[in-house]
């Protein structure tokens, strides 16, 4: 198995992959971004040491065209991959922007700008204004992205009611934590397929059916 991941949230990222894919009984080479590739090398010594066979797991910093190729090998039987749409190139300067604590609020913006309708690494926090419950849902559902989304209401049945018709992977409704062991994953161009829990834990198996006549 291949486990692409990104620079952000390397941890929680390579051990949703890795984690239930040692438990399916399968190897990973596991591709990181060159500004992570320290902590993943720690992360395979502590791996190492609580006893995993050599090879199980090997690290590999890997540029994109490393990446591509291996993920594009016929010997790798499952791809996990957590990152941009679009693979693209930041900045040290932009990234080390998202550590500040000042925010910028951008108070009633279209909703089809780029701002409204892409994840903003840094402290930016978008607002749209609605008429009403039927426009609010449309407006979360335009995007071409559906990861997670949040409800908030008094009433919790009925915000129940609304997380159900946005087109999200993960509602979360009044600010509930995410579980761990629940199935994570987006719609649309946020991803095919789920990691973490027993959803997750069934697709790093491969399903063989025999047949056979009985005499």
């Amino acid at each position: 198995m291949a486990a692409v991941i990104a620079w952000n949230s390397p941890f929680s990222s390579a051990t949703a992959k890795i984690i239930p894919a040692l438990l399916a009984g399968n190897s990973v080479v596991l591709m990181v971004s060159p500004e992570n590739s320290l902590g993943m090398g720690f992360l395979a010594e502590l791996l190492e040491k609580a006893g995993l066979p050599e090879g199980v797991i090997s690290v590999l910093p890997a540029d994109r065209e490393t990446s591509e190729y291996l993920v594009s090998h016929r010997e790798v039987d499952k791809i996990a991959f957590t990152g941009p749409t679009e693979p693209a190139v930041a900045s040290p300067r932009s990234r080390g922007s998202n550590s500040s604590a000042s925010a910028w609020n951008w108070a009633e913006r279209p909703h089809s700008m780029r701002i409204a309708q892409e994840e903003i690494f840094g402290p930016v926090l978008v607002v749209i204004a609605y008429d009403d419950e039927d426009q609010a849902v449309r407006i979360a559902n335009v995007s071409e992205y559906g990861l997670s989304g949040g409800v908030w209401s008094a009433d919790a049945a009925h915000a129940l009611a609304v997380a159900r018709r946005v087109r999200t992977g993960t509602v979360t409704v009044n600010g509930a934590p995410v579980a761990l062991d629940g199935p994570f994953g987006g719609f649309k161009a946020s991803g095919i397929g789920r990691e973490r829990g027993a959803v997750g834990l069934g697709t790093l198996h491969r399903v063989q059916d025999h047949h056979r006549l009985m005499r």
